[in-house]
């Protein structure tokens, strides 16, 4: 129950694997590079920018949501 899940694509042998922590996709280059290109295309846009917290706010916390996307026919996006 705790365990990541895993699939097997019907169109190949290909298996996709869905890591439930950082810590786990961290592990695959695959997911690193996904990361990556997440955290980069805001920052590529310039839709926003990192800036220091003024005092006395409340703070909005985030955490990386890893799932494979698939198309219609199966295949990986």
């Amino acid at each position: 129950s705790l365990k990541p899940k895993a699939f097997i694509a019907t169109t190949s042998s290909f298996v996709k694997f869905e890591p439930r922590t950082f810590y786990q996709a961290n592990q695959h280059t695959c997911w690193q590079n996904a990361m990556k290109a997440e955290y980069d295309a805001p920052v590529k846009n310039d839709t926003w920018s990192l800036v220091n917290c003024p005092p006395h706010t409340n703070v909005v916390g985030c955490k990386w949501i890893f799932r494979v996307k698939s198309r219609a026919d199966g295949s990986i996006e």
